[in-house]
């Protein structure tokens, strides 16, 4: 009796644009220490809109990005975005099937609720980054908080299940209070990890 061939399904490639050092560090910290082969991150640099439009073009000039066969997910913080900018790039990504990974105020916010339950008050950039440093702080170190600092992240990234139970109340988009989607989109980049 011929034996039966194994019909071997391809992992959908993952690409992830992000705004900022601090996400494309903490995205590749993340996707090395779960094993994620099929997960590509590209630094943009360029905020919201531009940011869209950059990384649909580094697809479209990227021969080796399968736009088709890949989900798409864009990673960044509110900053200096105008409510008319916040909801074009929503828009432009719910046409494309983007998922978003959105956070209100900054980055920074998705990386305290590795420590901390979060509610969707609003904590300052000056607060969110004292509290992260007397987090990060060891026994004989007093740490500062620096955006972008790979050690402080592969110190980070390990709680990120903490984080997403962290921020149960506020894992949804909202241009007036904080928020944050990160924890959507990595439980979405693991679904598929495991098939």
């Amino acid at each position: 009796m011929p034996r039966k061939r194994q019909i071997r399904q391809e992992k959908i490639a993952k690409y992830i644009f992000v705004e900022g050092k601090s996400e494309e560090k903490y995205f590749e910290i993340l996707r090395q220490n779960e094993y994620i082969p099929n997960l590509q991150v590209f630094f943009i640099g360029a905020h919201a809109t531009s940011l869209w439009y950059k990384s649909v073009k580094k697809m479209e000039n990227h021969p080796k990005l399968n736009r088709k066969n890949a989900d798409i997910y864009l990673i960044f913080d509110k900053d200096h975005l105008t409510e008319e900018e916040y909801n074009e790039i929503f828009e432009l990504s719910k046409k494309e099937k983007f998922m978003i990974g959105f956070s209100n105020s900054a980055f920074e916010v998705w990386l305290l609720a590795h420590f901390e339950d979060l509610n969707s008050g609003f904590t300052s950039t000056e607060q969110l980054e004292a509290k992260l440093s007397v987090h990060l702080e060891s026994s004989n170190k007093k740490l500062k908080y620096k955006k972008a600092d790979t050690k402080q992240l592969e110190k980070i990234v390990p709680n990120y299940q903490n984080a997403i139970k962290n921020t149960a109340k506020i894992n949804q988009e909202d241009f007036s209070q904080q928020c944050t989607t990160v924890g959507a989109v990595i439980l979405d980049v693991l679904k598929q990890t495991d098939n």
